[in-house]
């Protein structure tokens, strides 16, 4: 168990290090294999079960340039409005399944889009916390499974990809956003450990796409 802390720069806003909860996970991992008896060569696949909604943007190396927009955060109303003008509450619901709100990570991308351009123009991929430990411990490519990407605000539940019609009328590039994620069931990753996992992870340890923590809890009950 490690904790990682919030921060709160404003009033309404919450955000959370990346790379603390990165360096956390690492450390949890590392006390784990230590204390089971076991070696890096015995681990085959690592997966993660976590907090959803809460928005990374990275560079091609994921590194975060900035910090995470925690799912708690409620900056974005103008954003929302934004929506409601150019999508609609029912438009919006009947292709996401989700109703207009600050907790998905659509309009702390606009937020990001209208208040940190530069930002916005250097971000490679933006991400959630399963994504973005999948690719820092191993995935080949940045990838995301369906529970998450649904929450995105950007998702047709119905054709399980990214809506086109959000996109347009949100003026987001098709271009940039097709890229960020693939839609996967599963997701394997040969990278080779950095010196900080070698403690833990083999070069032949898989990555395994995961879920949101409700959907893992579903799943185990």
């Amino acid at each position: 168990y490690a904790e990682y802390p919030c921060e709160f720069p404003r009033p309404l806003w919450v955000e959370q290090d990346a790379e603390l909860l990165f360096e956390a996970c690492c450390k949890v991992l590392e006390e784990c294999i230590g204390r089971s008896g076991l070696g890096p060569e015995d681990i085959g696949a690592l997966s993660f079960s976590t907090q959803r909604c809460t928005l990374i943007p990275v560079d091609k190396d994921c590194h975060p340039l900035r910090r995470a927009i925690s799912w708690q955060d409620n900056r974005s109303d103008a954003q929302c409005d934004f929506i409601r003008d150019v999508i609609g509450e029912e438009e919006f619901y009947a292709i996401s399944g989700l109703p207009i709100a600050n907790v998905w990570a659509l309009p702390s991308i606009l937020w990001i889009r209208d208040n940190e351009p530069d930002i916005y123009e250097r971000t490679h991929k933006f991400m959630h916390p399963h994504g973005f430990l999948l690719r820092r411990f191993g995935s080949d490519d940045f990838v995301e499974d369906w529970s998450n990407a649904s929450l995105h605000g950007l998702m047709s539940i119905t054709d399980f990809a990214w809506s086109p019609k959000f996109l347009e009328a949100t003026e987001i590039p098709r271009r940039n956003y097709h890229d960020w994620f693939h839609l996967v069931r599963w997701w394997g990753g040969s990278r080779k450990p950095s010196r900080q996992e070698q403690v833990w992870r083999s070069e032949h340890c898989w990555s395994q796409v995961g879920a949101t923590n409700n959907v893992q809890r579903s799943a185990q009950a």
